[in-house]
């Protein structure tokens, strides 16, 4: 939408500054017209989606009951920590090297119970978890973070662009569908421990 407002503006300016108007104050309400439809599209294109983007962020986590909490990183223009009712955690933040989108991150390591007894699967096993997980997160669109053995290190990744699509309800179900997809990589892994677990029953 915004970017025909642009096109229509370009237009508009490029009608009112041709002298194709025999008025001069045509002319000149054209060419301001045109401008004011320019600059409101870039404004909302390019502009309005980066202004003030943490507090913003913040508001709109809380209004969707997350738990949040802020943290400093050099590499990192903000970092938001938002929690849900269950105590799932995603990481939300914008990186100093990638400044067009919105960073969602969530640690696979939030149940050491649970990758515990992967140390002791066998070689073949773990690179057939590792592809079921890949295949998983990949139906998602989403990637993964980190080395996938030891698996404490790995985390599931996803992002949003930064433009006038960024939403309240957006962030909020990117969020949760981002901690949601770590509750199914701990049941691809419960499932490759059930004959561990059955040994030692």
């Amino acid at each position: 939408m915004y970017k025909i407002e642009i096109g229509a503006g370009f237009v508009v300016s490029a009608l009112g500054g041709s002298g194709i108007l025999q008025s001069l104050p045509a002319s000149v309400a054209l060419l301001g017209i045109g401008i004011l439809l320019m600059s409101h599209g870039c404004y909302e294109i390019f502009f309005k989606p980066r202004m003030f983007l943490r507090k913003r962020l913040v508001k709109w986590l809380l209004n969707r009951n997350w738990k949040v909490r802020l943290e400093k990183h050099a590499d990192f223009y903000f970092i938001i920590w938002a929690e849900d009712d269950s105590g799932r955690e995603v990481m939300i933040g914008r990186t100093r090297n990638d400044k067009g989108i919105l960073a969602f991150t969530a640690l696979i390591h939030q149940d050491n119970k649970l990758l515990s007894p992967l140390d002791r699967l066998e070689a073949n096993l773990r690179r057939q978890l590792i592809e079921d997980i890949k295949a998983f997160l990949a139906g998602k669109d989403m990637a993964y973070k980190g080395p996938f053995w030891p698996m404490n290190k790995l985390a599931v990744k996803h992002a949003l662009p930064l433009d006038s699509q960024l939403t309240e309800h957006a962030v909020d179900l990117k969020a949760k569908e981002v901690v949601n997809a770590v509750m199914g990589v701990h049941s691809l892994i419960r499932k490759s421990i059930i004959p561990l677990t059955s040994d030692n029953d």
